[in-house]
């Protein structure tokens, strides 16, 4: 363990303690001691601690392994709160969820477009929906830990600030205090890719690398990378911005005015072009209503078996291959992941990797270095919330939630796994 004095170890040892608890799922105090190195004292201490907060509860017994006798307690995260509130927002879908300390989804709402469209005047009415969504399980805003926003745009979470978000028509937006004015709790603002990407690190597929790329692929594509455990974010927090980066070989005009962007190639804009038949420029000019719902027909058509739509995700999807060749090349990942609607498509995967091969070089991209993230765009925001306001050393003890005790019969059955 790292040195420091007793009260800076402590929120850096409840922290470690809580992620430990929240990679096993469930775990004893004898096994929590071993992996996180910290003495029994200490961790009966925590725990003890963690417990009276509410945030772990102690389970089943399990017998001890090649040990007669006496069984032990198992912690878990506690499934009936405190709560996170996650937003999710990218122009094709924004929406409010409720999740528990697991990162268990309870419910979900849609967010209109018209209160998107228009965030610094009509914010208020997100409030409204999370007072609905908290009536409808008797929860109170006091019970919830914090608020993670996940936004497809360049953000300065430092200050919670949306610089620019093209496909939202969202400029210089400071959404963490438009949304304090309305939300007496913590926020935490992001970009949609370095959330997905982190909760894949720290809850996902991802735990225990330290080289992940991803990229998300919808209206348009944007990407996130992890290096030696680190969330890249660039200068001006641009890191992952790709959608305007010229591509060799490429030359349709964007709607930057520039040619041959990685849009113009391997967005979700490019699958309709390629669908419809027509030049990028055309479509990329018309009416962004129109084109999200045309774009939406298309992913439903390729999943009715529209051989049309599915050949168009299929060579995008090849066009992505072949550009990531270079990325793995510079980054060298252990894995890539593909994340958006258009990424999550099984004919556009197909379609990557296609261009992959299984028995390429070292250095080179391989087929079993590409995956699918599991993370929706509302768990993004859940993890980040998560990240920032309960498995970190900033968990606030004592602005903590008091939690009242829950009864299981009220708990929702029918809650949708957060991973």
């Amino acid at each position: 363990m790292l040195g420091g004095s007793p009260k800076e170890l402590r929120p850096r040892n409840r922290a470690l303690v809580l992620r430990e608890v929240l990679k096993s799922g469930s775990i004893s105090r004898t096994k929590l001691a071993a992996e996180t190195g910290l003495s029994g004292t200490a961790i009966t201490r925590i725990t003890r601690e963690l417990i009276d907060l509410r945030l772990l509860e102690e389970s089943e017994k399990t017998p001890r392994e090649g040990v007669p006798g006496r069984k032990r307690t198992q912690l878990t995260l506690t499934s009936g709160g405190p709560f996170v509130i996650g937003i999710g927002i990218q122009a094709t879908d924004a929406s409010l969820v409720l999740a528990n300390l697991r990162g268990e989804i309870w419910h979900r709402l849609t967010i209109p477009p018209e209160i998107i469209a228009d965030f610094e005047q009509r914010a208020v009415e997100i409030l409204l929906l999370a007072d609905d969504l908290l009536r409808k399980f008797a929860i109170t805003l006091e019970e919830i830990a914090g608020i993670g926003v996940a936004v497809a745009g360049a953000v300065d979470p430092e200050r919670g600030f949306v610089a620019s978000a093209p496909p939202l028509g969202w400029s210089n937006v400071p959404v963490q205090s438009i949304l304090s004015r309305h939300f007496d709790r913590p926020i935490s603002v992001e970009n949609l890719n370095n959330a997905l990407i982190a909760a894949e690190h720290q809850f996902g597929v991802g735990q225990d690398r330290s080289n992940l790329m991803l990229f998300r692929v919808s209206y348009s594509i944007g990407a996130a990378f992890i290096v030696e455990r680190n969330v890249v974010r660039g200068m001006s927090f641009g890191a992952g911005q790709v959608g305007h980066m010229p591509v060799a070989g490429a030359s349709d005009l964007c709607s930057c005015g520039a040619h041959g962007c990685f849009n113009t190639v391997a967005s979700g804009l490019a699958v309709l072009a390629d669908y419809l038949d027509e030049p990028y420029h055309q479509v990329a000019a018309a009416d962004a209503g129109t084109n999200t719902s045309k774009f939406l027909k298309m992913l439903e058509d390729s999943c009715a078996g529209n051989t049309r739509a599915q050949r168009a995700l299929f060579r995008v999807g090849e066009q992505l291959g072949e550009i990531l060749k270079s990325f793995t090349m510079a980054f060298q990942p252990e894995l890539i992941l593909l994340s958006g609607q258009v990424g999550r498509n099984p004919h556009f995967i197909d379609g990557v990797r296609s261009a992959t091969d299984a028995e390429t070089r070292d250095g080179g991209l391989r087929f079993d270095r590409v995956a699918v993230t599991s993370m929706s765009v509302a768990q993004g925001a859940v993890s980040q919330a998560l990240s920032r306001f309960v498995f970190s050393e900033d968990l606030a003890i004592r602005s903590m939630p008091r939690m009242r005790s829950v009864d299981d019969s009220k708990t929702p059955k029918s809650m949708a796994a957060g991973r």
